[in-house]
């Protein structure tokens, strides 16, 4: 594309949908690159090179193409597929072929290696996002329901926000930088059903938590469906962080409706799990088969502790059960350990707490509410 000089003026060139194949090189770009748009394209079996822009200094957009390998393009790319030379942005690609399908009517499958929000922006519904190995410093915006499978290789600092149901999270390492939320699912906007945070890794600080129900918002709606299994999840040495936070800060009025909850063969070090009861019911809260060590509280209840009300929200069909405590946490599981804010209103039916292993368990006095032991009421 463009003369053999390479001094021809081109604009709004657009190259998609095509097979590009059996060639020497795939697509040659000699001149305007910042004027063409490559995408959508079938570029694989071309025996030197997928894509050449000899256009030096300028960026030709290729995203968004197949190069005939799942893993990318070889060259400047991270993959095996058909090579892309300097000034090619081929990412996010393609991880299988496409381009038969300009309705969008299966489900895609897209890889990035640099910026994983321009992948989930140029993603559809439905779509999977494979991670390339790397450590990738950006906020994300989940706003559309993917799954983003970082392979066991991916890396991701450090506040992520989900504000769609359907999404799912595996195979990722995602840091902390203290004080901060790493995942928020926010229903501020509406009702969020469906998510799953599998196989991972967190790296919490001071002060994060790694999942995080609801908004500091008065205005949260229901969230429902929510699966968090098989992560571990490493606290700072204060312990003062939360794998697991439903509701908003302690000392603030924020909650969120909840219900179908699990938390389940989960590895839980220097960080307590806070449930936040004030005025909306939660139901439905399974936390099983954990392995909880080092844990300043493994598990608690608060209300309303500001002063202000009484909670009037419902905990009901809790189950905390086949889980592991020894005697590296300081106490255990416990309700209202922060003052005399919730009563027996509070609590409806199915309250269990059975078949766990508490091994050692030493308790804590000095509480507002009296001593925390291994499981304690302290209303």
């Amino acid at each position: 594309i463009g003369d053999s000089a390479g001094t021809q003026v081109l604009t709004n060139v657009t190259v998609n949908w095509n097979d590009i194949t059996g060639n020497t090189t795939g697509v040659q770009v000699r001149a305007s690159a910042d004027g063409i748009a490559l995408t959508n394209n079938n570029i694989s079996g071309n025996t030197t090179a997928g894509i050449a822009n000899t256009d030096a200094g300028t960026t030709l957009d290729a995203t968004g193409n197949w190069f005939g390998a799942a893993d990318g393009p070889a060259g400047q790319g991270p993959g095996t597929g058909d090579a892309v030379g300097t000034d090619v942005d081929y990412s996010p690609w393609w991880a299988a072929d496409y381009s038969d399908d300009q309705a969008h009517a299966l489900t895609w499958s897209w890889g990035t290696d640099d910026s994983i929000q321009a992948a989930i922006d140029a993603a559809t519904a439905g779509d999977t996002i494979s991670i390339a190995a790397g450590t990738y410093h950006e906020d994300l915006s989940i706003n559309k329901g993917i799954t983003l499978d970082g392979g066991g290789v991916a890396t991701i600092g450090s506040s992520h926000t989900i504000t769609s149901s359907n999404v799912t999270l595996t195979g990722l390492t995602l840091n902390g930088a203290g004080n901060e939320v790493v995942v928020r699912i926010d229903s501020s906007g509406g009702p969020i059903d469906n998510i799953s945070i599998t196989n991972n890794t967190f790296n919490l600080q001071s002060g994060d938590v790694g999942v995080m129900l609801g908004a500091n918002d008065l205005n949260n709606q229901a969230i429902t469906n929510v699966s968090i299994t098989d992560n571990t999840f490493n606290g700072p040495g204060d312990k003062a962080a939360n794998p697991l936070r439903i509701g908003g800060w302690v000392g603030s009025n924020f909650d969120v409706p909840a219900s179908n909850i699990t938390f389940q063969r989960n590895t839980v070090d220097k960080a307590s799990i806070l449930v936040y009861l004030v005025n909306e019911d939660i139901s439905n809260l399974t936390v099983t088969q954990n392995t909880f060590t080092n844990t300043d509280g493994v598990l608690y209840v608060s209300g309303n502790d500001d002063g202000a009300a009484t909670s009037t929200g419902v905990l009901s069909n809790f189950s905390f059960t086949q889980n592991s405590v020894d005697g590296t946490n300081t106490y255990g599981v416990g309700f209202d350990p922060f003052g005399d804010s919730l009563d027996d209103d509070n609590f409806g039916t199915g309250i269990q707490i059975t078949n766990n292993s508490f091994d050692g368990v030493p308790g804590m006095g000095g509480l507002p509410g009296g001593t925390f032991n291994a499981v304690s009421v302290l209303s």
